[in-house]
């Protein structure tokens, strides 16, 4: 049976969607507009943000080559080096499919503001990133804010993590449609290169295209199937950026001896909670250093989603005394 006509058959293809079904004499058929031999475009981090934010809607991702310079990139991952070999890979949890997701020989780097000046001082204040940010989601939707940022480095003999989506963090995302605003950008940034031996993402073309409904049980990305999703290799210093809707995975690592280290970046409209709680974990000696354009990407200054009023307030004076700065 051909897969689009499974989903349509479970409810998790809509008509808006990129597969065409309908009834003829009764019985259900579908028609896959999937282009699964699909090039991704790419780009400079010079390239104009509409036109980056405009094939990433399109093809579902595209590649910004050289979005972190050598030097940078050099030196995050000096900064993460010791941290990582400090952390156990796997997931601490009880939950099954979170381990399952997390991956048993997979660590996961939080606190990137604690752990690297650079990441601090130079990523989160860089124009480019901020301009691409603005483009997807300011223009449309107000301020954004971080929701996570980690390392993720998937070792060797890894299993490819479950097909996702990334929107699926905040339950409204499922009664949106693919014409609604986009409420999130992910920025998977190549620390290392990233091959199809060692892991690379693989994402599945066109899936962002889709209509989900359902009662959420059934809206489940792992209703594809993994030979759907293309693999993206990455240069040290390109990113990969994709939206709440495409399908994707971390591929799985063949190798005996080689380690795939991606950053993810996940900027969402601040209308919606961050996953990381930013203002908690960072020691306020290390705040106080922030840049101000960097204090409010974190939670440490008020947020005005469009239509609002001001969220995450309090009167600037109170702020002012409890945070120290």
């Amino acid at each position: 049976m051909p897969h689009a006509l499974r989903l349509a058959q479970r409810g998790i293809v809509g008509l808006e969607g990129v597969t065409r079904c309908g009834r003829l004499n009764g019985i259900l058929s579908c028609r896959p507009g999937l282009n699964l031999d699909a090039r991704f475009s790419r780009f400079s981090r010079a390239a104009s943000p509409r036109d980056i934010i405009t094939a990433q809607k399109g093809d579902g991702a595209c590649i910004i080559e050289g979005f972190l310079t050598p030097e940078i990139t050099k030196r995050l991952n000096k900064d993460i080096t010791a941290p990582l070999l400090n952390l156990r890979p796997g997931h601490r949890g009880t939950d099954p499919d979170l381990q399952d997701l997390h991956g048993e020989n997979t660590k996961r780097l939080y606190n990137l503001a604690s752990h690297s000046r650079t990441w601090r001082e130079d990523i989160i204040n860089d124009d480019a990133f901020h301009a691409i940010c603005h483009e997807g989601l300011g223009k449309r939707q107000g301020d954004y804010w971080l929701s996570m940022a980690h390392v993720i480095e998937i070792g060797p003999g890894s299993r490819a993590q479950p097909l996702h989506v990334d929107g699926a963090q905040w339950w409204p995302f499922w009664n949106m449609s693919p014409g609604d605003p986009e409420i999130m950008l992910n920025f998977l940034v190549a620390v290392e290169d990233t091959t199809v031996e060692n892991g690379a993402t693989r994402v599945i073309p066109g899936s962002q295209r889709l209509s989900y409904r359902g009662d959420g049980e059934e809206q489940s990305a792992a209703s594809w199937e993994e030979d759907d999703a293309v693999a993206v290799p990455l240069k040290a210093g390109d990113c990969l950026l994709i939206g709440s809707r495409v399908v994707h995975q971390g591929g799985a690592n063949m190798t005996t001896d080689s380690h795939r280290k991606v950053m993810t970046m996940t900027v969402v409209s601040s209308c919606f909670t961050p996953e990381e709680a930013f203002p908690l974990l960072i020691e306020r000696e290390v705040a106080r250093t922030l840049s101000d354009r960097a204090k409010k990407l974190l939670g440490y200054k008020e947020v005005t989603p469009f239509g609002s009023a001001g969220l995450w307030t309090g009167p600037a004076e109170d702020r002012a005394k409890v945070l120290g700065f």
